[in-house]
């Protein structure tokens, strides 16, 4: 990932992370203190002016009570694995703002495997289609 693009998810998500304490009203002060660190350090949070652990955004989502993929503002329509299930293991892209984020582990052949298991999705929608038709005919 290039520079200029982390700093940019580095701001949406401290976006996200403010929208989310502020709509659940909890003051800068509490949550800092509660996870250790000066109130500045977690402004430069919610400034997109610190790169994250996934420890400390762990921690964060704790304090404000939601799962981490609402603060990584996760779309279950956006996640795909092998497995076909919604989830955040396997093959998947995760969708942050506009900016598509891709597993760097993809076997060569997940794109093809995904080919196949929509292809077999079509074909069953097909299926389903001509049941449905039969029962209202």
């Amino acid at each position: 990932m290039k520079q200029g693009e982390n700093t940019s998810l580095l701001k949406q998500l401290g976006q996200k992370i403010r929208e989310v304490r502020t709509e659940k009203a909890i003051p800068i002060k509490e949550i800092a203190y509660n996870i250790g660190i000066t109130t500045q350090a977690y402004g430069n949070i919610e400034n997109g002016k610190t790169d994250l652990s996934i420890s400390r955004l762990l921690e964060i989502a704790s304090e404000l009570k939601v799962h981490y993929s609402r603060l990584l503002d996760i779309e279950k329509a956006n996640t795909f694995n092998l497995n076909g299930e919604n989830s955040a293991a396997g093959i998947y892209f995760l969708q942050m703002g506009s900016n598509p984020i891709y597993n760097n582990l993809l076997p060569e052949n997940a794109y093809a495997l995904y080919e196949k298991l929509l292809a077999a999705k079509d074909s069953e929608l097909e299926v389903l289609r001509k049941l449905v038709a039969r029962y209202e005919g």
